[in-house]
Formats: structure tokens, sequence, C-alpha cells
């Protein structure tokens, strides 16, 4: 199975690798996924192997594409293949970028959906009438239910529980006065039009203040590590940046053990979800139908507008911030006074 895009998508298609493993209990599934994905896949039910790939030309799209990466990349899925002659590599991406990939393991057959092109190289088109109106999650579980003609229950996507050795990692980095109640927040996203305007942020934190003195604790990637600090620096004390600090099955850890998680929509908030923590979500341009999550201790925060999803339309009429400006920081706190008053 090949899910080389992003980490949330990574986790929506948990169940969906399940599912596969209930399909063909004796096959032998191997999980290509983004390097951006380390370690996290130890926490997925169903793979009997991990192959990391670099994907250049999947991330080409945000850059120019490295060619030499890409031909080692060629060269090492042509050898992968060759050595274990798989009879079946299923994307669950379904696009040409990836399909593309997937493609070079030259197995019997490769099966995806086309409906944003590859198409051509599949020997299993799968088509999807729901895709877009329903949650990935369900999406994912039925594509594997169309792919072998078997009914599975859909499902909330869950992660196995940390291992001690990281939860004791993750500990070690943590500042000194962090114990058993705090909060997480993920303040950055793939894409700006994602994220939740900074100095919001911080009259977010300025309000949850007023009923929670315990620590927060902002997590990201050594790439977020600026506008974290930013966020720090103005909302007073026991405020940290973890930006960096942190492996991502660490944050991960650590988001296990929080008393809430709020973030934009992205790949920590998904493994909130999938930890199943409390979580606010907020989103911007992209769809809550497909990747909010509604659970009982769960909070998406949407505000609509006609032309939403954007996804569908060649691109964003409105400026880049004008659905996540939308959003008040007392509607992000009220949300949250439901569990900072927990015990």
């Amino acid at each position: 199975m090949f899910r080389i895009d992003g980490i949330g998508d990574l986790i929506l298609s948990g169940p969906a690798l399940k599912a596969l493993r209930s399909a063909y209990p004796k096959a032998h599934i191997t999980l290509f996924v983004n390097e951006w994905s380390n370690g996290l896949t130890g926490l997925l039910t169903g793979p009997d192997e991990i192959v990391e790939l670099k994907a250049p030309l999947f991330k080409a799209f945000k850059g120019a594409i490295r060619w030499r990466e890409f031909l080692a990349e060629i060269r090492m899925l042509m050898e992968i293949g060759r050595l274990k002659s798989f009879d079946l590599a299923v994307d669950m991406r379904g696009d040409f970028l990836s399909i593309v990939t997937a493609w070079w393991l030259g197995a019997k057959w490769l099966a995806a959906r086309s409906s944003r092109g590859g198409g051509f190289l599949l020997t299993h088109a799968i088509f999807q009438a729901d895709e877009g109106k329903i949650s990935e999650v369900d999406l994912n579980i039925d594509f594997i239910s169309l792919l072998t003609c078997k009914i599975f229950t859909r499902e909330k996507a869950k992660l196995k529980p940390i291992p001690d050795a990281v939860r004791l990692s993750m500990l070690q980095k943590m500042p000194p006065d962090v114990d058993i109640d705090y909060i997480c927040l993920a303040v950055s996203a793939p894409y700006e039009s994602r994220c939740y305007p900074v100095d919001k942020w911080v009259e977010v934190i300025k309000l949850i203040r007023k009923e929670y003195d315990k620590p927060i604790l902002i997590l990201g990637a050594h790439g977020d590590f600026k506008k974290c600090e930013y966020i720090a620096v103005r909302t007073g004390n026991k405020i940290y940046n973890m930006a960096g600090k942190l492996s991502l099955v660490e944050s991960a850890a650590c988001i296990n053990g929080a008393r809430l998680m709020i973030g934009n929509d992205g790949g920590l908030i998904h493994i909130a979800s999938a930890l199943d923590r409390p979580v606010i979500q907020l989103f911007g341009r992209e769809n809550p139908i497909c990747f909010g999550h509604y659970g009982e201790h769960e909070h998406v925060i949407h505000k609509d507008c006609p032309l939403n999803p954007c996804a569908e339309s060649k691109g964003c009429l409105m400026p880049e911030h004008w659905c996540m400006d939308r959003i008040s920081p007392d509607e992000v706190f009220e949300c949250a006074k439901l569990h900072l008053s927990v015990g």
C-alpha cells in the first residue's frame, strides 16, 4: 500500500489498512510512506513492513524537483519490486504523482482512484461517487470494500498505544514544570491558508489563561519554530515552544497525555483524534465534511463560505485568511472551556 502524502492522510487511512489486512490475513503487506511520517507508522495496525520514501516526485509541487533523488528512488522501487514480486500495489491518494510512484514497483496489479489523473497506469481503477462528500476515513474503507468485494464496518481512525520507550524519551525533553496536566496547540499546517493567524492564537492563549494556569505546549516541526516562538514570547509564563524539539512519534506521546488539543487542520490534530484526546479543530478553506472530527469530545469550528469546498474550484476568490479570520478567539475559548474545568 502507498500513502506517500500527508501525515493526516496516513492516519485517516489506518482503518482501510486494517480492512486490507482483514481481507488478506495471510498476505505480506508492505506500507510505503513519505519519510516525514517517520516513527508514526509503528502505531498503525496491519502492515508487516514499512518502507520510507523521499518521494521527490510527489514533493515537486512544493518546489523544483530533485532529479538525482527521483532517479535513485525509481531504481530503489524497481529493485524492491524485483526482489519481492508484489502481486498488488494499492495507492490510497489517487493522483498521477503518487500513482506513477507505485507503478515503478512493477506489481502485477495496480489499484487506485483515478479522479485526479494517472488512470491509464492502473489495472484496477476504483470509482467512488462519494469522493469529496463523505469523511476521508469512510471513503478509504469503502475503497478497500470495492477493491476486495468485501464489506467492512466503518470505524474511527485509531492509533496503537504509545510504547513506553517513546513516552519516556518524550518526558526527558519536557520542561521541568510539565506534569500530568497541560494543553497542546498545533498552530501550523502544511498550507498557510489552513493556519489560524498568529495574533489570534495569542488572544486564545490569553483567554485560556484566565481559567487555566497549567503549562501550554506549542507543537510543530523544525520549520515551525519561528511562528511558535512568536506566539510563546507574547503569552507569558508556562507557554512552551516545543517545535522541533520532539520527534513526530514523541509529539504523539505528548498529545496522548494532554488534557486538550487545539489546532489547525493538519497531521497533529488527526493524531490527537486517533488517540481519543479532546480536540478543537479550526477549519479554513478545506472541507470539514471530509477531514473534520465529530466525535463525542471533538469540536470543529468552521465558517460557511459560498465557495467552499475550495478543492472543487480553481482557486479561492476570497483573501487568503478570510475563512480563518472569521473565527473569533472568544469562540475558540468558549469551546475550550468545556474541558478546562474538568478535574
